[in-house]
């Protein structure tokens, strides 16, 4: 599996991302992953998928 040298780890993606967006997106991320808002989003949205073989 090829590995993504990008974003070795999610603090290192944060990390730049807090130095590229503007302080306000940045804040506005943060706040909403902290809350939870993306997991629930994204679990609600994966329960939505349909497999068949």
């Amino acid at each position: 599996m090829a590995r993504d040298t990008w974003f070795e780890t999610v603090a290192i993606a944060q990390q730049r991302a807090k130095k590229r967006l503007p302080k306000s997106a940045y804040s506005s991320l943060i706040s909403a992953s902290e809350k939870g808002v993306s997991v629930s989003d994204n679990v609600e949205s994966f329960a939505e998928l349909g497999f068949a073989p």
